[in-house]
């Protein structure tokens, strides 16, 4: 993104009106997420937080950063080097409600040696505490979604505003050719894009205009296409090594093959806080310790203080006729919270986010014959310490690969994603089911087929349906979404006795 402005915090002495043991004032300024000063006192007696620095410095921003929701009203004060006291210069409430994550506010440079954020009612907990002599330039953050779009914001330094419709360009290189789209972010900020098939090296940002909030003229960054995977697959049901949904597949489409799954769950070897270049092929990890996957490393006897670990296992991809034509994908269905993740060197993947699965295409990394697979997991994150804060509700840290790993093959052309709602008539008998199916070709070959839908129930009885097959026509490493719309007669429904 864009490179961060100095915080003049870092260099400020600290005190406060009072703490919790093991939440001293220090710790808001300490450039940890995990911890935070903690005040014991309550809305009969407001507690304040305070900045210090041996000659005076130009204050024109602060930022506070909560680990909970807590306080509902704080005041930001300044020091009057004239020997007036303090001066008041804003005011944050709520009412009953508490102030955001993080809050941020601005006012005109101010020279002094003390600022504090006083009159913290409610239960103050402060993570950490930034200061700023400039105000915030725009900044931008993107990642990508399920349906294989890029998501992204352009807001200030703390995320606690957004600029409106600012002209955004975005471009990069894919294996259809050069890729560039141009789109406008909403009144809060917000832009989306498809992503291109086959996305190679980075994606670069360029941002301007809007309605007069950009005090920048320009923003400009790069995102690299690892942290950036092309959406989720729809898996094939006989990608379940066991269970009903397996045993109904054999029924409806036999023993007919789907492409190999490369189960890599098992054993791997770990170690806490691994060196740079841990997941070349060439390093050495005879000292390191085996591990059981998937699994928490702290419930495997592994304490990592510092939150960080280093997985590496070998697998063997085998040699297939068709291979030449089939697409290898490394799904995670679970890591906590952030994981990097290398296939023979090559790093693939970023990903942060713990309950959600992610997978990466490595056709073009994996080899006929012995692989490397390397994973750098980190517990926290952004995502971990200020949106899911799972480890909050947890007995032990929750950092790992903590749900199933393999690698499976995909056809070229394939489903890329689907979705479908249902609408029943007035008699609450035959329902419409519409919705979205996208089609993907990922090969170099132009491709083009129907679309057929088959509907089963839960002992995998094909339904009888009146549908008519939708043909689709596809370039090269390009997409296409097509419209569904059937009626089903008289389905099984749905209740919570009757769960169909």
């Amino acid at each position: 993104m864009i490179p961060a402005a100095e915080n003049l915090a870092l260099t400020a002495a600290v005190q406060a009106s009072g703490y919790v043991p093991g939440f001293e004032p220090r710790c808001a300024i300490d450039g940890r997420a995990d911890t935070w000063w903690e005040s014991p006192a309550d809305d009969s007696a407001p507690g304040w937080f305070e900045l210090q620095w041996k000659k005076p410095v130009i204050i024109r921003e602060i930022a506070v950063h909560q680990p909970k929701l807590g306080i509902k009203e704080a005041d930001f004060e300044v020091w009057d080097e004239g020997g007036a006291g303090w001066k008041m210069v804003r005011r944050l409430a709520k009412g009953k409600r508490f102030l955001p994550f993080s809050f941020l506010v601005s006012w005109d440079p101010v020279s002094t040696t003390k600022v504090r954020v006083a009159n913290l009612r409610g239960s103050a907990r402060i993570a950490s505490v930034d200061v700023f002599e400039c105000a915030s330039p725009p900044e931008f953050f993107a990642a990508s979604d399920v349906g294989g779009r890029l998501v992204g914001i352009i807001t200030d330094r703390c995320g606690t505003s957004g600029f409106a419709h600012v002209s955004v360009t975005l471009e990069g290189d894919s294996r259809g050719g050069k890729w560039r789209e141009k789109t406008e972010t909403d009144g809060n900020g917000m832009f989306w894009s498809d992503l291109p098939l086959g996305l190679i090296g980075s994606i670069s940002l360029s941002a301007g205009g809007g309605d007069g909030a950009l005090e920048v003229p320009e923003v400009n960054g790069v995102i690299d296409s690892s942290h950036v995977q092309y959406g989720l697959t729809p898996l094939d049901l006989r990608m379940a090594s066991t269970g009903d949904s397996a045993e109904i597949a054999r029924r409806i489409f036999g023993e007919r093959s789907m492409g190999t799954v490369v189960e890599l769950g098992g054993e791997w070897l770990f170690s806490c806080d691994p060196p740079e270049g841990f997941w070349e092929t060439g390093f050495d990890d005879s000292g390191w310790s085996p591990i059981k996957v998937p699994s928490h490393f702290e419930m495997e006897g592994f304490r990592c203080y510092s939150g960080i670990g280093g997985y590496r296992r070998w697998f063997t991809v085998p040699l297939l006729e068709a291979a030449g034509s089939l697409r290898w994908k490394l799904r995670f269905e679970g890591v906590y919270s952030g994981a990097e993740v290398w296939v023979n060197g090559g790093k693939t993947a970023y990903h942060e986010g713990g309950a959600l699965p992610f997978e990466a295409d490595v056709t073009e990394l994996a080899k006929e014959g012995r692989n490397l697979l390397a994973v750098k997991v980190t517990e926290h994150t952004v995502t971990s310490d200020h949106l899911d804060k799972m480890s909050f509700y947890a007995d032990f840290p929750l950092a790992g690969i903590m749900r199933r790993v393999f690698l499976y093959q995909v056809p070229p052309t394939h489903i890329g994603s689907y979705g479908f709602t249902t609408r029943f008539d007035r008699e609450y008998r035959d329902v419409v089911l519409s919705g979205s199916v996208t089609v993907l070709n990922e090969g170099d070959r132009s491709a083009g087929g129907h679309l057929e839908i088959r509907l089963l129930d839960p002992e995998g009885t094909l339904a009888d349906l009146s549908f008519e097959l939708i043909p689709f026509s596809l370039d090269p490493w390009s997409r296409q979404d097509l419209d569904v719309s059937l009626i089903v007669r008289n389905p099984r429904k749905w209740d919570a006795e009757h769960p169909n």
